[in-house]
């Protein structure tokens, strides 16, 4: 059921962006529980906001609530941005969160299960991981894949992909990618520099403490 309930999200948004002009992001909300929808609605084209009609349960912590939404630039940042991680604890009630590309590629972080700690340090841990992530990203960039670099058009296509690959590897989110074929054929072949910039982002995210 939720698997179709999925499809359903996915493909407004795509439809609901590829529509638009400009093309703007979109964004579908449901209830992970029974499936229900709970609003849609589109934002502009760098950024798309949860709908009035979801915001009382994304922000109720004992709703189980997932956020679907469109990224109409395919060609740089396709996966979460830090902005769309950080809704994972911003809103209480929102436990996973996809970002859909226009071609069908999409990527999904999802929150893990809650620790011992109280849920105010959950929220500034984890949003101190993410900045800290983004940082080190920010840090390294030139000097992993300069302007000037072959590996550039890629590295700006997937730089977003190259955090939250460190963040899941770092235990901070669980992450869950499905990539259209054409795309899918260029990472494949670029895996091993790839996994390389994640290692990069990594070690620098370990190095220091900001």
């Amino acid at each position: 059921m939720y698997i179709r309930i999925d499809d359903i999200a996915h493909t407004w948004c795509a439809v609901a962006t590829g529509a638009a002009i400009p093309k703007v992001e979109a964004v579908f909300c449901y209830d992970l529980k029974d499936g229900a929808p709970l609003g849609s609605g589109l934002g502009t084209p760098n950024s798309v906001h949860i709908p009035d009609k979801a915001l009382s349960a994304a922000l109720d912590g004992q709703r189980v609530v997932k956020v679907v939404h469109s990224h109409p630039n395919g060609s740089e940042n396709v996966s979460l941005s830090a902005v769309d991680l950080a809704a994972l604890w911003n809103y209480a009630g929102v436990v996973e969160i996809d970002a859909v590309l226009l071609d069908g590629s999409w990527f999904r972080a999802v929150r893990p299960a809650e620790s011992a700690r109280p849920w105010n340090e959950e929220v500034l841990f984890a949003l101190d991981a993410i900045r800290r992530a983004t940082k080190a990203e920010a840090r390294i960039e030139r000097a992993i894949c300069p302007d000037s670099s072959p590996d550039y058009a890629l590295y700006n296509e997937i730089r977003t992909h190259v955090v939250c690959t460190a963040l899941a590897r770092l235990g901070k989110i669980y992450y869950e990618t499905s990539v259209a074929q054409n795309r899918r054929m260029r990472w494949s072949a670029a895996q091993p520099l790839l996994n390389g910039w994640v290692d990069e982002v990594i070690a620098e995210y370990k190095r220091r403490n900001w």
